[in-house]
C-alpha cells in the first residue's frame, strides 16, 4: 500500500533544476537587455536633437535679437547632458550665446549618452536668421557647423543628419 501513495509537491531535485534553468535564462538574457537599453537611450537622444534642432530654426526665424548676416540668431547648446536653447538679445543687441540663464527650451538627455561633431563633443549649434546653420562660438567655443552628428550609448551608435 505504501509503494501506491501518492506524493504531493515538489521534491528537492526538482525545485533546484527550475533555480538552475532560471538562473541560466536570466544570465544569458542581461547581455540582451543592455543593448536594448542603450538603444533606446540612442533614440531617444536622436530624438531630442531633433526637437531641439527645429526649436533653434523655428527662434532662429523669428529673430527676436533683430540679428543680420551670419551672426547667431538661435543657439542650441549641450552642457553637462542639457540641451539647451537660446536666442538673440535685442537690448542690448547680441547673438545668441549658451548662459547660465535665460533659456527658451531645455531638455536633460539620457544617462550615459555622447554626442559628437567630427572628432569633438557637441558643444553647440548656431542658427543664423535664415535657420541655416552658421559658425559660431560662445564662451570660448567653437559650436560645430555641421548637423552631421554621432550618438553614442554604450556599444550601440548613430549617425544622423538634422535638418
Amino acid at each position: 500500500m505504501n509503494a501506491l501513495r501518492r506524493q504531493r509537491g515538489v521534491s528537492l531535485i526538482e525545485s533546484m533544476l527550475a533555480i538552475a534553468i532560471s538562473g541560466w535564462l536570466l544570465v544569458s538574457g542581461f547581455p540582451l537587455t543592455q543593448g536594448w537599453v542603450a538603444s533606446t537611450r540612442v533614440r531617444d537622444t536622436q530624438g531630442l536633437l531633433a526637437q531641439g534642432v527645429s526649436r533653434a530654426k523655428a527662434v532662429a526665424l523669428r529673430n527676436p535679437g533683430g540679428v543680420s548676416g551670419n551672426a547667431a540668431a538661435a543657439m542650441l547648446c549641450l552642457d553637462g547632458g542639457r540641451l539647451r536653447l537660446f536666442a538673440a538679445t535685442r537690448s542690448p543687441q547680441s547673438a545668441a550665446a549658451c548662459a547660465s540663464s535665460g533659456a527658451l527650451w531645455s531638455a536633460t538627455l539620457p544617462a550615459n549618452t555622447s554626442v559628437f561633431s567630427g572628432d569633438a563633443s557637441l558643444r553647440c549649434l548656431a542658427f543664423s536668421n535664415r535657420a541655416a546653420s552658421v559658425a559660431a562660438s560662445s564662451g570660448g567655443t567653437a559650436c560645430a557647423s555641421s548637423t552631421s552628428l554621432l550618438i553614442s550609448s554604450a556599444n550601440q551608435h548613430a549617425s544622423v543628419t538634422l535638418y
